[in-house]
């Protein structure tokens, strides 16, 4: 769903993993996989042909992933994520500098945060969009105007957090509001 890869040593991911496309979160650093958690039940996989809110957090020790405002994954390890240069890429994973395991399904929202865990347990999932705050370090709506090109064919355009980040599409990626589950 969505990665940071610095190198094969050196990436973090939340993901769809395995055959039954269980929510998993992995982190590693250094040549060591810090923390790799994947949900295991029935509950911590997205529901088909749906719409699914899926969600990471860190607080103190604690590594959360959420489905639907319910967490499906809790893992408590002492180790600090930290800052990478590499890419991030929103709907494929990368592996050894190519795009793989590219999503096929939709994104609506992608929030970013650094210093807060905005739950800290089980919630009701938003049906507004998110707002920019002093802790949001990236936020897509999927909707931001198109600064230049043209979507679909590696269109660029400036995210809604505080922070303005550049961002482009890539392949086929597309923004459209047809199929909005979140709406202004």
């Amino acid at each position: 769903l969505i990665n940071q890869y610095q190198g094969d040593n050196d990436r973090w991911a939340l993901r769809m993993a395995g055959p039954d496309n269980q929510i998993g979160y992995s982190f590693r650093d250094n040549d060591t996989w810090a923390v790799q958690v994947n949900s295991s039940t029935v509950a911590g996989r997205p529901t088909a042909d749906a719409w699914n809110h899926v969600s990471a957090e860190r607080y103190g020790d604690e590594w959360d992933v959420y489905l639907d405002g319910t967490t499906v994954i809790n893992e408590t390890q002492a180790v600090d994520l930290p800052d990478q240069t590499g890419t991030l890429n929103i709907g494929c994973q990368y592996g050894n500098y190519t795009p793989q395991n590219h999503f096929d399904g939709q994104i609506e929202e992608i929030h970013i945060s650094k210093g807060i865990a905005r739950h800290q347990g089980n919630f009701t999932p938003p049906i507004t969009p998110a707002s920019s705050d002093a802790n949001s370090v990236l936020l897509i709506h999927c909707n931001e105007a198109i600064d230049s090109g043209t979507t679909g064919s590696g269109a660029t355009f400036t995210d809604s957090g505080n922070v303005g980040h550049t961002v482009t599409e890539v392949g086929t990626a597309i923004r459209t509001l047809i199929n909005a589950k979140v709406a202004d």
